[in-house]
């Protein structure tokens, strides 16, 4: 990972309240170790949380991010990436200064390049155990205290901008996430990004109709055993194609066709189920991910424990215990004597 620019400003504001205040730095956060850490916990949720969304500018919203944004494409130096933070930061503390339910933070801003891409993050984060800033009066820019863990939980929103594809006019350039205790991602962050939010819509029409279409076909038989796929095993394959489809994608689309291919062994299979039942699909889509998942597996966090397997595995090796409902039941020998093997292993390091 190459950094060329970091900066983070602080808004302060109370929950349930309204009102509020920014510090903005006067300079950039220095690329050390610490911020170079922290930036690579941030950069790996893109790859790794499940809550993405994919979208572009709305370019008649009225909202200034995308005009910001293009001032710092026309002087990409250290005094523009600082101005557009700035900028950036207070048109966000005045949006959300009027909305109750938001709550200040950190608005970490990193211009950088990573593998074959150059990107441009914003990340709206909380201190925590592990991430600290300090940020004296007087002092120009905060410092990172601590970026010893970054806890995606702690990590509110973030958005980043495909720098090459937004050059391009490719689509798809923004990249959406939260941590999962968010339902959503909050209207005032989509707001202030002036995200397409048609193009978010349209993806999660389409992927629920081609979920309908799926389960309104016959399940086809699975060319590794020749044997008739279970419903679950159908939804698995669905998503693992989509997933991967995407991911490889320049457009992160999938093509109708080539899904149908894969999965029923004909171009043609799932177009005309939807033309017979009135599914309304494009040639190609963006898929989204979350819809898909949901159907095959349960992925929950609660009181720092985080529990994810397959749906097909409910009732069997986990269920919930019919005589107290807040109870959890895994019977599973070969989990059991992990969780036992690790916990010893961390008493033995210990002493």
């Amino acid at each position: 990972m190459n950094i060329n620019y970091i900066a983070a400003h602080r808004i302060n504001k109370s929950v349930n309240e309204t009102g509020a205040t920014v510090r903005l730095a006067t300079e950039l956060l220095t690329v050390d170790h610490k911020s170079e850490q922290l930036l690579i916990g941030c950069n790996e949720l893109f790859a790794t949380s499940p809550s993405l969304t994919y979208a572009s500018f709305d370019m008649y919203s009225g909202k200034r991010f995308p005009e910001l944004f293009l001032d710092f494409r026309a002087d990409s130096h250290a005094a523009g990436f600082l101005e557009f933070s700035r900028q950036a930061t207070q048109e966000l503390c005045d949006d959300i200064s009027v909305i109750p339910a938001a709550k200040g933070g950190w608005l970490l801003f990193a211009d950088y390049s990573s593998g074959d891409g150059n990107y441009l993050a914003v990340c709206y984060l909380r201190e925590q155990d592990g991430l600290r800033f300090s940020f004296p009066a007087g002092a120009a820019a905060p410092q990172l205290l601590d970026t010893s863990a970054l806890d995606p939980e702690r990590l509110a929103m973030a958005c980043r901008i495909d720098k090459i594809r937004y050059s391009n006019n490719l689509g798809a350039y923004l990249t959406l996430t939260k941590n999962s205790r968010l339902r959503d991602i909050s209207e005032y962050f989509v707001d202030w990004l002036s995200t397409d939010l048609d193009s978010m819509a349209n993806k999660t029409t389409y992927t629920r109709a081609v979920t309908e279409i799926v389960d309104g076909m016959p399940c086809p038989v699975d060319p590794a055993t020749g044997e008739i796929m279970q419903p679950e095993q159908l939804r698995e394959r669905v998503l693992d194609y989509a997933t991967a489809a995407a991911r490889n994608a320049p457009d992160k689309t999938v093509n109708l066709a080539e899904m149908s291919r894969e999965i029923y062994g004909d171009d043609e299979a799932m177009t005309r189920f939807a033309d017979e039942n009135g599914y309304e699909v494009p040639d190609d889509f963006q898929p989204d991910i979350k819809i898909l998942q949901r159907r095959t597996r349960v992925d929950v966090y609660a009181e720092g424990v985080k529990l994810q397997f397959p749906l097909s595995l409910f009732n069997k090796l986990v269920r919930i215990d019919g005589k107290n409902s807040a109870r959890i039941i895994i019977e599973s020998d070969e989990m059991a004597n992990l969780v036992r093997r690790q916990l010893q292993q961390q008493s033995s390091e210990e002493h």
